[in-house]
């Protein structure tokens, strides 16, 4: 199944269930911990997890760079798709 997520679509983020594919754009926040399948010049803002204030580099094609956490922001690029793992501990519900 597959989900726009952003602020405009907070129900999507509700409906979220391990193996589904979260669609984002710049500027999203991230609703559970996932793993990228597709990106494009991808930098995410994990401020809220690391202190770290610089965009952090993330890629499908290295296994370090392509987990996506819960409440980091996009900051620069396109994640085309995520996937929820198929055991999803944290999911954001407002």
């Amino acid at each position: 199944m597959e989900h726009t997520v952003g602020l405009s679509n907070k129900q999507a983020q509700k409906l979220l269930v391990p193996g589904d594919v979260i669609i984002l754009e710049e500027g999203d926040k991230i609703p559970a911990d996932s793993a990228l399948l597709e990106s494009l010049h991808l930098e995410m803002n994990e401020a809220s997890l690391t202190g770290e204030s610089m965009p952090v580099e993330k890629s499908v094609h290295e296994e370090e760079k392509k987990h996506i956490f819960l409440g980091t922001i996009v900051a620069r690029g396109e994640p085309r798709r995520l996937s929820l793992p198929p055991v999803c501990r944290r999911v954001l519900v407002r």
